[in-house]
């Protein structure tokens, strides 16, 4: 490990933790050679993380997409019916709030638009 770089070891997390978070927190696929250039270990113990990982979302509501490249982190199968519940209840609050306010652009849609907005990501 280099000088002043910081391991996930150092966090107390241990391998499915660290890769729990990393997935959660990247919300798209994430290469396996890339993970385990971030966690530090090699791929045979990122295999064993993703098994022991995958094992504990056996009784929860996310589910591993695991291909031989890439991984994700998504809502298992069986949420899928309470998913599409919060989607619509949500575009229903949106719709409502829509009606009730004058059509206006937000600031910050405004300034993506005119391109003068700075300090986020995009």
């Amino acid at each position: 490990m280099g000088e002043g770089r910081d391991s996930y070891n150092s966090l107390m997390l241990t391998p499915p933790a660290a890769l729990e978070a990393i997935l959660f927190a990247a919300g798209e696929p994430v290469e396996k050679k890339r993970l385990a250039q971030m966690l530090e270990i090699s791929v045979a113990d990122l295999s064993l993380a993703i098994v022991a990982f995958e094992a504990s979302l056996a009784s929860r509501g996310l589910a591993l997409i695991n291909t031989d490249e890439e991984i994700e982190l998504r809502t298992a199968p069986e949420a899928a019916e309470l998913v599409k519940k919060l989607w619509e209840s949500e575009r229903g609050v949106t719709s409502a709030r829509r009606a009730s306010r004058p059509s206006r652009s937000s600031p910050i849609k405004r300034e993506r638009r005119e391109g003068t907005l700075t300090g986020c990501a995009e």
